[in-house]
């Protein structure tokens, strides 16, 4: 034992015997310990009254090069090639405080549930559950039963559930460690592979997780105007062939479903004002060319047709228009830059429903698309009225509001506006049933019906009058 090591036992209680002075050492052998691993636990023991406690705290007090030096005292081979871990030592020397984890920081504890490393494995995955040992320290770990965590072991319990905390290099670091060693894995765990099926693994080029099945194979062309955004792929670093490989046999897609369909128009509809506009359009015109050319997704009954239909109208991914073409159409007072289908109409629509639903931006929608997102339907009764009441208040005769203006002066109605009339008023006698309560009163007291003069209130006009009596009666 050298002079270091009896300075550091004579600090944790013990008290060393100089046999220089000792004429007969045989003669104390029954009275002093030998300095072999279980005189030294015994001596330990002794020294502090018994107690593991008080021996395990002084430890701890040590520096960290004495907590090494006392390790590498305690687990020479030769101590338990005598097998003098029988009575007990040796499960002392696992409770101390000397034994070093990975990490941050350095770090001694008392071994409890830690384990040795599987090897191979990136020394910056490892945490504080693993030992840092040497060869011959990791043999000895062995014989007094400090087992060697397995890989799937290793992946399951210690890394993929820290990959969201872990910084962009590392994750990604770790998952091509274990992909690369999927083989072995799977080998030792027979259900890993189904497992990492379902879950969130692999870095996108957005920087979240995402599973296999939910991305996209970046070299398949079609996708690749449509799925703009780094949501859809995994980040390039697994981009290579080797890796695309493992990634499609665990369910990376190769071309657009419902779901990602659904995925595609809940992207657009995050997009705000700070983004390009005209890179929104191209995105909305993209996913609107594909569903034109793909009627079945839209068609096909099976049991995700209507979750599929409900969310695809009620998203705002359909671009609308900010501002009205002309003057002479009434308009929303604010308009969102993105819209669900439920809110829009389409551009066709635009003279007959503009002051009370978003006109699409986008002229690209095949009738199959239309009829799925209900634009072949008909414009509703109250957007009707409402659309008329709009004429009417923007070309409503002048001298209705002031009875001194000479109301026989010239109009001039802009012809698109008296076509968009001509049609309202066509289309609402097909609501009649409708045109009760509200919407009969609303059209009564607004200026709705259109005269040379302009619009006025049909309350102010009758069919038989034998005296000029406008603005007051118009006939």
């Amino acid at each position: 034992m050298g002079e270091s090591m009896k300075r550091l036992l004579s600090k944790l209680g013990c008290r060393m015997l100089d046999r220089e002075y000792i004429s007969r050492p045989e003669a104390l052998r029954g009275y002093v310990q030998s300095a072999s691993l279980q005189g030294v636990m015994t001596a330990l023991l002794s020294g502090n009254g018994g107690s593991v406690e008080l021996v395990c705290e002084r430890v701890s007090e040590l520096s960290g090069s004495e907590k090494r030096e006392l390790r590498a005292y305690c687990l020479q081979q030769r101590w338990f090639q005598a097998g003098e871990e029988g009575d007990g030592k040796g499960r002392l020397v696992i409770i101390l405080p000397v034994h070093e984890v990975h990490g941050r920081e350095t770090s001694f504890v008392g071994i409890s549930w830690q384990q040795l490393p599987p090897g191979g494995v990136p020394e910056r995955l490892l945490t504080s559950d693993y030992l840092r040992a040497d060869e011959g320290e990791s043999r000895v770990y062995h014989s007094i039963g400090i087992r060697t965590a397995k890989l799937h072991e290793f992946y399951s319990e210690g890394v993929l559930p820290r990959l969201g905390e872990m910084e962009v290099e590392v994750c990604e670091e770790s998952v091509h460690h274990m992909l690369a060693n999927l083989p072995q894995i799977c080998r030792e765990d027979k259900g890993f592979w189904e497992r990492l099926r379902d879950l969130e693994f692999i870095p996108t080029a957005s920087g979240k997780l995402a599973r296999a099945q939910d991305l996209y194979d970046p070299s398949v062309e079609e996708l690749q105007d449509l799925l703009e955004g780094g949501e859809f792929y995994p980040a390039k670093s697994f981009t290579k062939p080797e890796l695309i490989g493992i990634l499609l046999r665990l369910g990376l897609r190769t071309s657009l479903d419902r779901s990602g369909v659904v995925q595609v128009a809940y992207s657009i509809s995050r997009s705000d004002s700070s983004m390009d506009l005209n890179e929104v359009i191209h995105r909305a015109k993209k996913l609107v060319l594909f569903l034109s050319k793909n009627p079945g997704l839209l068609w096909e009954q099976d049991e995700s047709f209507h979750s599929f239909r409900s969310e695809l109208l009620e998203l705002s991914w359909v671009p609308v228009m900010q501002a009205s073409p002309s003057q002479h159409v009434p308009w929303l007072p604010q308009v969102p830059l993105l819209d669900s289908p439920l809110n829009a109409r389409p551009h066709r629509d635009l003279p007959l429903a503009s002051s009370s639903a978003t006109i699409a931006s986008i002229e690209d929608f095949s009738p199959e698309l239309e009829e799925f997102l209900g634009w072949q339907r008909a414009i509703p009764a109250r957007a009707l009225v409402a659309q008329l009441v709009g004429y009417g208040k923007m070309f409503q005769d002048k001298s209705f509001i002031d009875p001194m203006m000479n109301s026989t002066e010239a109009f001039t109605l802009p012809q698109e506006v008296k076509t968009a009339s001509l049609q309202l008023y066509d289309m609402l006698c097909m609501h009649l049933h409708e045109l009760e309560g509200n919407l009969s009163s609303l059209l009564k007291n607004q200026p709705s019906l259109l005269l040379p003069v302009g619009f006025v209130c049909p309350s102010r006009v009758a069919f038989e009058c034998n005296v000029d009596c406008a603005p007051l009666l118009y006939r």
